[in-house]
């Protein structure tokens, strides 16, 4: 899979970083049903890897079937983001290995 795909619920996306003209409304964009997540590059870099994540939580809504509102999108997405910042030993390497960050 290359480096700028994730999966959704088994469903490749490709992630591409824009500029601020290209995305002028939003920090970002997920097209679902071209399999597309749009980031605006100018955000910083801790903004981009929530932005994603909110990216995420919408494509997963959509593969799913799930009907969430944005204001619950973006809560479970934040929520996410700072668990997963905050606590290292959440990272998924530390999982596979049982490895413990100090």
């Amino acid at each position: 899979m290359p480096s700028n795909t994730i999966r959704i619920c088994g469903v490749a996306y490709r992630v591409v970083f824009v500029t601020d003209e290209e995305l002028p409304d939003d920090a970002g964009q997920i097209q679902s049903r071209h399999c597309l997540i749009r980031i605006r590059r100018s955000a910083p870099n801790d903004r981009r890897a929530e932005v994603l994540l909110h990216e995420i939580v919408h494509g997963i809504c959509y593969e799913c079937h799930l009907p969430l509102d944005e204001q619950t999108v973006a809560t479970l997405a934040a929520g996410l983001y700072g668990v997963l910042r905050d606590n290292p030993v959440m990272r998924f390497e530390n999982m596979r290995t049982g490895e413990e960050t100090p």
